[in-house]
């Protein structure tokens, strides 16, 4: 049977839209893949999210946290129900998979050193995601296979800010990465020349308050996401969260780490750069504005420290919370040659540095020719223009200045009990 190229899968690793990039920022020798690996990114399309896959060492941390909840995971006790576990937030699976079958094989080893044993029960693996996400990498898989024995996999495309599953039904939830997206696509607010809140200047009385509206919103939109939580976990089941997030103690967040440039802030001068040279208006600018926020440990638990709130009364239970730096794998064999005092290849670092930055934030540039007066208010050929110059401007402050760029990130890790 030969399937249709349109459904064909992507080969793991590899970044299919490189040979439509500018020659000048592709150079033909590129860095080692271990460094793409270690962070994760795998995209199908250059306009598509990046998926972190089983490689990626931030996710390890979450799947190793996930599956240690198995031993005491109290909703477990009863053998004849099956094991429900769900994931938030899945874009293509592939860093799902492993965390599926890892609980899985979790499950079969508690259920077997029971006194007496128990028989193995059935496992319903839920891969949740939006209904705008890029389905076609999940579903054109053998997930019955990749699972394993015993698994049975279900796709939901319900948003994790409304209840994904039937009441008291979920043991195990847990979401990589995906929670720092507001319930609306359409942002609270926008800032005069920033993409997001934490690069906003909130010394402008507009960006202030574009500043306290996103606050508000991500206030009431976790809030929102986590009575979903309380509807559908058993008594006793968890929530285990890996989100984005700043760290309180050093304003450290998502592509800054204390290394030098702030992504966000350099990525917003290459939007303005279009701006100051006629290209594009202001008000395509601000549409640039990513409906997204990054909470702090304190905003993440606020609800569950507060025993009145509407959270605590449904019964949500905060087991813990930590802020982690992830430093980038990228930037660390930087370090590594400079310190060897081998020659560096500053352009193939910011050609690499470019992609996986094009993966997880071009959506974002897009943005600003893709709303207001609709898409049309630009031919596809010039919007795409555009945004290759963005990224082409990017790479050249990248490979001007190597050292001073980084993928750092900052995560929340959450564990949460149903009481």
């Amino acid at each position: 049977h030969q399937v249709p190229r349109s459904q064909r899968l992507p080969k793991p690793r590899t970044f299919p839209f490189l040979s439509r990039w500018p020659r000048r920022i592709c150079p033909p020798r590129a860095p080692p893949m271990s460094s793409r690996r270690e962070l994760g990114f795998n995209c199908t399309d250059s306009r598509s999210y990046a998926a972190w896959d089983e490689n990626t060492t931030f996710a390890k941390h979450l799947y190793a946290l996930a599956a240690g909840q198995i031993a005491s995971l109290k909703s477990l006790d009863d053998a004849s129900k099956p094991a429900v576990l769900l994931d938030l937030g899945t874009c293509d699976g592939r860093s799902t998979a492993p965390c599926f079958r890892e609980c899985a094989r979790h499950i079969r080893e508690r259920d077997a050193g029971a006194h007496p044993p128990r028989p193995q029960r059935p496992v319903v693996a839920i891969f949740e995601d939006h209904r705008h996400n890029e389905w076609s990498p999940l579903l054109t898989r053998d997930l019955k296979h990749e699972l394993g024995e015993g698994v049975f996999p279900l796709v939901s495309n319900t948003s994790f800010y409304e209840e994904v599953t039937a009441p008291g039904s979920v043991d195990l939830a847990f979401s990589n990465c995906a929670m720092h997206f507001l319930a609306s696509s359409e942002p609270p607010g926008t800032f005069q020349k920033a993409l997001r809140h934490v690069t906003a200047d909130a010394s402008l009385a507009e960006d202030a308050a574009a500043i306290a509206a996103f606050r508000a919103t991500a206030a009431a939109d976790w809030q929102r996401l986590l009575l979903c939580r309380a509807a559908e976990l058993k008594p006793g089941g968890r929530l285990v969260v890996s989100s984005f997030a700043v760290d309180e103690r050093t304003g450290f967040h998502w592509g800054h780490g204390g290394t030098g440039a702030s992504i966000y802030h350099v990525l917003a001068e290459c939007v303005q750069g279009l701006v100051r040279d006629g290209l594009l208006t202001s008000a395509e600018q601000r549409r640039a504005t990513s409906p997204a926020y990054y909470r702090s440990l304190a905003e993440f638990t606020a609800p569950l420290d507060d025993p009145n709130s509407a959270v605590s009364r449904a019964g949500l239970v905060l087991a813990s919370a930590e802020v982690r730096h992830f430093a980038c794998p990228l930037r660390a064999e930087l370090v590594a040659q400079r310190a060897a005092a081998a020659p560096v290849d500053a352009a193939a670092y910011a050609q690499t540095f470019v992609e996986m930055l094009r993966c997880v934030t071009s959506w974002e540039v897009v943005r600003a020719f893709g709303s207001g007066s609709g898409d049309e208010a630009r031919p596809a050929d010039e919007r795409q223009r555009l945004v290759d110059r963005v990224y082409a401007d990017f790479a050249a402050r990248v490979e001007a200045r190597p050292d001073d760029f980084s993928f750092d990130f900052v995560l929340c890790h959450m564990v949460i009990e149903k009481s």
